[in-house]
């Protein structure tokens, strides 16, 4: 028993440390002492996935729900087609269905710029994230707080996302931060702030017509590791690919975001796997119209699309296997 125990800690110390387990063949690098090194080396080979999702849970969700103005409908959307993450969910009915359903949720804090340079919508804000968390940190259903959207796009100050840290991380230290980011030159100083980084390297129609090619998503997802790495940071990278179409009411202007084909989608997932994303999430399900843009529905406006979105979860069922 006290042999097989030794064995046991020195295959944890071969997974946790390898540097000292190196410093500890080599002090007992005796005959005897050799062998059961080896012996360790073997069964820990054996124990080790040949993948590097196996064993471990890759996370799809939907963005775009609240555009179905029946989240009793749009949960179901969620959970039947085989996605495990509920995007935005913003209050403790829809996350009693969702747990029905067995889903988790990124609940939005839904910070923005205005509410930053406002003192008085500020307070009430940080008055409303201190509710929220408060009430739902014990909930199942919260997977994680959903800090901000594309902070670095808007320009968000950092200092203000520093106090939205530690403001949740003051009432709850189990669940994670999540935010999406989007301005490559911008997002380092963003990162020490959440725990799960998300980025959303859509691909933008260029001038001559082209679009950007599915390269960006690779690119980008290197750098965001590159930065994390830079900062001695260790953290869960997620992608957002995008599935709609963003039709400006001017028909003279131009289309910025147009729809992905079916193929370029499935690209798109084929690129993220290979980078080994921990998550994929889709934007978008819908999204109401505006006064500059039409609204976008995408089983409706795209079924063809909508039918590969929903091959997702299955993709990474596969790419674990």
């Amino acid at each position: 028993k006290q042999r097989l125990k030794r064995i046991q800690k020195n295959i944890v110390l071969l997974f946790l440390s390898p540097s000292l387990f190196a410093k500890k063949l080599v002090v007992g690098l005796t005959r005897y002492a050799m062998h059961r090194m080896i012996v360790y080396i073997i069964l820990a080979s054996l124990m080790m996935p040949n993948n590097v999702y196996a064993g471990t849970t890759m996370y799809t969700g939907l963005f775009g729900l609240g555009s179905w103005d029946n989240w009793n409908e749009a949960l179901p959307i969620v959970k039947d087609n085989g996605f495990n993450i509920a995007v935005e969910v913003p209050v403790k009915q829809h996350l009693e269905r969702a747990q029905q359903l067995g889903l988790q949720c990124l609940v939005g804090m839904g910070i923005t710029k205005e509410i930053v340079n406002d003192e008085n919508r500020m307070k009430k804000y940080l008055d409303s994230v201190r509710q929220k968390v408060t009430e739902f940190k014990g909930h199942p259903a919260v997977y994680a707080w959903y800090i901000a959207d594309e902070p670095d796009l808007q320009e968000i100050p950092v200092e203000a996302i520093k106090i939205v840290h530690d403001l949740i991380r003051s009432i709850d230290r189990g669940k994670p931060l999540f935010a999406v980011l989007t301005v490559p030159e911008k997002w380092s100083a963003y990162l020490p702030y959440f725990d799960i980084i998300s980025i959303d390297p859509y691909l933008k129609k260029k001038m001559d017509g082209t679009h950007e090619a599915p390269q960006k998503i690779k690119q980008w997802l290197q750098k965001l590791r590159d930065d994390l790495k830079k900062q001695d940071m260790k953290k869960p990278v997620w992608v957002t690919l995008g599935a709609f179409e963003l039709k400006p009411k001017d028909t003279s202007a131009r289309f910025l975001f147009e729809r992905p084909t079916p193929g370029e989608f499935r690209d798109a997932v084929d690129m993220a796997l290979g980078e080994k994303v921990e998550g994929i999430l889709v934007y978008t399900l819908g999204f109401p119209g505006g006064a500059t843009n039409a609204g976008w529905n995408l089983p409706r406006d795209a079924p063809e699309l909508w039918n590969e979105v929903k091959k997702l979860p299955q993709m990474v069922k596969d790419a674990k296997n």
